[in-house]
């Protein structure tokens, strides 16, 4: 009787056993996985927001965004009746606060918000679109990586993240890569062409997509990405065109007269230079950031242009030969160098600039969450010392710890490039080089 009470027993505790073995295994499926990490990721940042918002109303970019959009609620035009720094479609971000709200958020603390709210929406689209690149090309497992690899850096960089606009045109240029993979030019052209609009640096993508469809032969493709992109940018303009005449370009005339941001990889390290006594610098507040005015401004300024157009031709070279190289092995061109070479030519376009705010790293977080994870380690070193170098100390007094934070960060993404630009060269370079080692 023993025997047999212990026989139940033992199979009682094993049809016990796999019952919750398979509840467990139910809970933790990829989708709840995915669901968890999207739930995660948009309760953080509310959290992370909500602790910031009092510090944040009143800032100088808020403050452009709230104003703006109360002024052409108003009746008014920007550029006519209001200055504007950014594009015309920028006040789309701007103004849907307002428009949602239903009035009420003409009360700043409201607005800011709901700008929060907007902001995580848009946080929350990109790790959508994420999922929908890596779904098509990589396991349950690769998808989690992507996911939680973005969510770790949003949540480091959400002071600025969730702050500013640059999720708005950042969404915009990763609807456009989903729309390349997908083989659909013409929505890829227009989303390129609205992000052209909304903040103009999705432009440096558009001849990398050209690349990737000219390879395929795709030679319609290219006719129709082309024509979407021109579209978007004509309407998107023609509005402000009819009514505010040559007003509407004032916005480039801002930014070209735009001194040398400290923030930039050349003032970084001219700063770093005066603290160690070489060069005479000093600091001056103006166009919304900290510039700084030293005996070698007119050159860096002049010769960041030219480094902009060689680095990038250099780029679009080696995009070109690993594209080809990759369509005569496999009739395929695989998603990682796609993605390698949209974020290089992003990368090359902010360590050429004169301008370096923190929130342009929200513009790679996407593509960098799904390069190798030995990248994104990389990049979340990024995200950390942007964050260190932007939350402590003062550029006005020039203080030398936060000058040496920003030299690490600038140092960091100018090695990050580099990394990538290597990892992707084409083969047949690869091989020459390492010929030229050997020797």
């Amino acid at each position: 009787m023993a025997a047999k009470g212990e026989k139940n027993f033992q199979h009682k505790y094993l049809k016990y056993t796999e019952l919750t073995n398979m509840l467990l295994e139910e809970r933790t499926t990829p989708k709840n996985r995915i669901f968890w990490i999207v739930a995660i990721q948009v309760v953080g940042l509310l959290i992370v927001g909500l602790l910031t918002i009092l510090k944040m109303v009143g800032t100088h970019d808020l403050n452009i965004y709230y104003r703006s959009s109360l002024y052409f609620l108003e009746g008014k035009l920007p550029y006519r009746d209001f200055d504007l720094e950014y594009p015309p479609l920028a006040l789309l971000p701007f103004v849907l606060p307002i428009i949602i709200g239903l009035g009420l958020a003409k009360n700043y603390y409201i607005y800011a918000f709901l700008f929060l709210l907007e902001n995580i929406l848009f946080s929350t689209i990109n790790l959508l679109l994420l999922l929908r690149v890596v779904s098509v090309r990589d396991s349950q497992r690769q998808r989690i990586k992507v996911l939680v690899f973005y969510t770790l850096f949003a949540f480091i960089i959400s002071p600025f993240l969730l702050w500013r606009y640059d999720l708005f045109p950042t969404v915009l240029t990763l609807v456009a890569l989903v729309a390349v993979l997908s083989n659909r030019p013409t929505l890829a052209g227009i989303s390129l062409g609205l992000g052209v609009a909304a903040k103009l640096y999705p432009l440096v993508l558009l001849p990398v997509f050209t690349l990737y469809f000219f390879t395929n032969k795709s030679y319609r493709a290219i006719l129709n990405i082309w024509l979407g992109t021109l579209g978007a940018v004509f309407l998107s303009f023609l509005p402000f065109l009819l009514t505010t005449k040559d007003k509407l370009f004032s916005f480039l005339s801002y930014h070209e007269e735009r001194g040398l941001q400290i923030e930039s990889l050349p003032a970084g390290i001219i700063s770093l230079v005066h603290k160690w006594g070489l060069i005479e610098l000093k600091t001056v507040a103006g166009y919304g950031s900290r510039n700084i005015i030293s005996p070698v401004d007119d050159i860096m300024l002049a010769v960041l242009p030219l480094l902009l157009i060689i680095l990038y031709i250099l780029m679009l070279v080696s995009c070109w030969y690993r594209f080809r190289e990759e369509r005569l092995k496999s009739e395929l061109m695989k998603v990682d160098s796609l993605v390698a070479y949209t974020l290089l030519s992003l990368l090359i376009f902010i360590i050429t600039n004169k301008v370096f705010s923190p929130q342009y790293i929200v513009w790679i977080i996407p593509f960098a969450a799904l390069l190798k994870p030995r990248h994104a380690i990389l990049m979340l070193a990024i995200c950390i010392t942007t964050y260190i170098m932007a939350s402590y100390g003062s550029f006005r007094q020039l203080d030398y710890v936060k000058i040496l934070w920003l030299n690490l960060r600038n140092f960091l993404i100018l090695g990050f490039s580099l990394w990538i630009f290597l990892d992707y060269l084409p083969s047949s370079i690869n091989s020459v080089l390492r010929r030229n080692n050997a020797n």
